[in-house]
């Protein structure tokens, strides 16, 4: 796994928060420091760029498909 968040939902709001966080600092374009402090937040909560977060995406729900794969398939989870 890429990432740790195994989380869809924990990791939609990484998401959330990272979009905030790049349309707060393309709001602040014409403050130059406080536009170049939202960047780094934005990359930390996407744990890389877009691109690694969505592959993060996809892997969480991979993770929780397989997670309830076999419950929907008449198994029980011990």
């Amino acid at each position: 796994m890429l990432t740790t968040t195994t989380s869809v939902t924990t990791h939609l709001i990484r998401g959330a928060l990272a979009g905030a966080c790049i349309l707060g600092a393309l709001a602040w374009a014409s403050e130059f420091w406080p536009a170049l402090g939202l960047l780094p937040v934005a990359i930390y909560l996407m744990r890389g760029c877009p691109a690694c977060w969505l592959m993060g995406l996809l892997e969480a729900v991979q993770a929780r498909k397989e997670r309830c794969g076999s419950c929907r398939a008449g198994g029980r989870p011990d």
